[in-house]
């Protein structure tokens, strides 16, 4: 298994001179599929419908995923299915085969965690010193797969 994220860390890094932009998300366009699956909670941060989350297991809360912190800040539980102040319920899509992300999407494209809290990015953003966490697969120009339990490297890149 080592093998397998060293060999795609190697080739996403590979890809580092095609960078884009994180993907510019409308939070009133994320729609969930019939057969999402989801976890709640409560917000411990302000958390936007779209964003990359992760349960912060010393507060019970849910806060934003960052790349390029912590390994456990790096985490990725979820993405959020609705907009929460601190202290609010939050709903948290965990596994969705027909995601509307609320944003425009290649088919094809596979897209991680960013650097940016709560970010999602192309895997061609990919930079040292982040941990990598693929998330989704494009599969049409505006929805994706997704899998909070994507692949995941505990090593910053």
């Amino acid at each position: 298994m080592k093998t397998l994220f060293t060999l795609l860390s190697a080739f996403l890094l590979s890809l580092s001179f095609l960078s884009a932009a994180d993907v510019a998300i409308t939070a009133a366009n994320v729609v969930p599929g019939a057969n999402a699956q989801f976890r709640e909670g409560v917000a411990g941060v302000a958390i936007t419908a779209g964003q990359l989350v992760y349960l912060d297991i010393t507060t019970n809360t849910w806060k934003l995923t960052d790349a390029n912190v912590s390994l456990a800040g790096s985490d990725v539980d979820g993405l959020a299915a609705n907009t929460a102040g601190i202290g609010q319920p939050l709903k948290v899509i965990t596994a969705d085969d027909d995601l509307a992300l609320g944003a425009t999407t290649a088919k094809g494209t596979i897209y991680i965690s960013s650097g940016t809290a709560g970010g999602i990015a192309p895997a061609a953003d990919l930079v040292t010193g982040w941990y990598l966490n693929v998330v989704a697969i494009g599969v049409s120009a505006t929805k994706v797969k997704f899998r909070a339990e994507g692949l995941r490297n505990t090593v910053a890149q």
